[in-house]
């Protein structure tokens, strides 16, 4: 069995919902996050703390591979 790669099933969800939904990446992309608002409101977390908590990993991320 393959590892699990989060980012490439991320990346196809919003290719998909892009071509299925008729929106272009952006608008993708903001409804998926949309809907991970919608989760962590479900669950009483802070979704703009999650937000900034990725905005620091993805920077980190972009160093690593510089």
């Amino acid at each position: 069995m393959e590892p699990f790669d989060l980012g490439h099933e991320v990346s196809r969800l919003i290719s998909l919902h892009s071509d299925l939904a008729g929106t272009t990446l952006r608008g993708a992309i903001r409804d998926v996050l949309t809907e991970v608002a919608h989760v962590c409101h479900r669950h009483d977390i802070d979704f703009d703390e999650r937000v900034d908590a990725a905005a620091e990993v993805a920077a980190e991320e972009m160093e690593e591979v510089q």
